[in-house]
């Protein structure tokens, strides 16, 4: 869904993202500013992002519906939401000084924010809780990904993936041989799984 794009106005890469499930919406992040166009090419709105001087726009996530998007920036520990129905932006506390990875749920309410410090906060959009969960990874929380059955994954710089619920406790770590740089959760066929069954008969 986010993907380095075109070049700012600074020569530095830029964030996009699609609005999911509508996907009427383009988000891109320049600098400390964000601005959404149609899907025609024609700008629509730009954003202020938490702090309009420093901090340059690292990652841009529309929630499951394409209502929400989220918007963080560096070193800021400031989440600005944006509407996309009213055009409103509010913005979220998570006290987090070095944000690394961010990620709404497939299927639910929440968004996970990882850190430098292998640290992450769960945000409920729904309820506005947030659960901080210290100490999830020792290193720097690099990628991450959300099942269909709300479980979160994350790969971090300590060479090791977690599978957590949707209020960050641990149900399962494993180690890995090298640094995890993307991970997604595989759909398993219905041919697949006809396959499998019958091997388990033999």
């Amino acid at each position: 869904q986010v993907e380095a794009g075109r070049r700012t106005k600074s020569g530095e890469s830029s964030v996009m993202a699609w609005q999911s499930k509508r996907g009427n919406m383009l988000a891109t992040g320049d600098g400390c500013l964000v601005h959404i166009w149609d899907r025609h090419g024609e700008h629509m709105y730009e954003i202020s992002s938490a702090s309009h001087n420093t901090g340059n726009v690292i990652s841009l996530e529309w929630d499951r519906e394409g209502k929400q998007l989220a918007i963080m920036q560096e070193g800021i520990g400031i989440i600005t939401l944006w509407n996309s129905e009213t055009r409103e932006t509010s913005r979220m506390e998570t006290n987090l000084k070095d944000p690394s990875y961010m990620s709404w749920s497939r299927v639910g309410p929440q968004l996970v924010l990882g850190t430098g410090k292998g640290n992450i906060v769960v945000y409920n959009a729904r309820t506005k809780e947030k659960i901080p969960v210290m100490g999830k990874h020792p290193r720097r929380i690099i990628c991450g990904a959300w099942s269909k059955e709300n479980q979160l994954a994350l790969g971090s710089e300590d060479r090791t993936l977690t599978l957590s619920n949707d209020l960050g406790d641990t149900t399962e770590q494993t180690e890995l041989k090298f640094v995890a740089i993307e991970m997604e959760f595989a759909t398993q066929r219905p041919e697949d799984t006809k396959t499998s069954k019958k091997k388990q008969k033999k």
